[in-house]
């Protein structure tokens, strides 16, 4: 069984500052990691290996600087090897362009020679859930997404969604194409030094020239990215007995507008 896992290398948003005069974020400097949703569709795929056999490939889609080091990481939990579609210095923003990449270098690369293509339901950055289904599609596969537990069975897959009021089970024929959430799983971490054990030979570097794709495809372009004005605190400061400051604090919030 050969599964090939999407996987997205983003900025950690926890650890973006913004600059107070253009109001633009500043991504010089700023950490990397794995989107977190797709830590979850590594961790099934090896799950899935440990379990029946199975060769589990990544395939990530990024700058090349320091995407290495993450898929370094997700090798450590347990991948055998990784696809690098290097986007040179470019951060690609095109959902349509990311997902014709992706299905170019699976036809290239892997040809009919897998079972499943595993990936989070959305990734961090762009928060799109677009690329999983587009790849489904560009290849004519089935696709479930927002998956909460999958079973397989001989030459189908079986998936459970949790919907509000109940559980949505579905099955479907392989090879297919499977979103997961967070809840399927806990994702393992690997030590560092699992990590730094990891050979770079096991990391393919690929370009988009080598793919036969163009930038020029791309139909949305980024325009412009800026935080949102945040309100900044009063701090008013309230003092009397427990009933003074109940009346005062309506009398604020009526001035703000909060109440009518």
């Amino acid at each position: 069984m050969n599964i090939i896992v999407l996987m997205k290398h983003v900025v950690d948003t926890s650890s973006i500052k913004i600059d107070t005069n253009t109001k633009q974020p500043i991504l010089r400097g700023v950490l990397t990691k794995i989107s977190d949703y797709d830590k979850n569709a590594i961790e099934e795929a090896v799950r899935i290996k440990e379990k029946l056999g199975a060769k589990v490939t990544l395939l990530s889609i990024s700058p090349s600087e320091a995407a290495t080091t993450t898929l370094k990481e997700a090798i450590a939990m347990g991948a055998d090897e990784a696809f690098l579609i290097s986007t040179g210095t470019t951060y690609l923003f095109d959902g349509y362009l990311i997902a014709k990449s992706i299905t170019n270098a699976i036809k290239k690369f892997f040809g009919n020679n897998y079972d499943i293509i595993l990936a989070g339901e959305s990734s961090e950055d762009l928060n799109q859930g677009y690329v999983p289904a587009a790849v489904a599609v560009m290849l004519g596969l089935p696709f479930i997404s927002s998956v909460t537990k999958i079973e397989l069975l001989n030459n189908k897959i079986r998936a459970e969604r949790r919907m509000e009021e109940y559980i949505e089970v579905l099955e479907c024929s392989i090879p297919a194409v499977i979103s997961v959430t967070r809840e399927i799983n806990k994702p393992r971490i690997p030590t560092t030094l699992q990590m730094m054990r990891v050979p770079l030979s096991k990391i393919k570097t690929i370009t988009l020239q080598d793919i036969g794709i163009s930038e020029e495809i791309a139909i949305t372009y980024l325009e412009k990215l800026e935080a949102e004005e945040v309100t900044k605190r009063k701090n008013i400061k309230l003092e009397g007995t427990p009933d003074e400051i109940a009346i005062k604090l309506l009398e604020v919030l009526k001035k703000e507008g909060v109440l009518e």
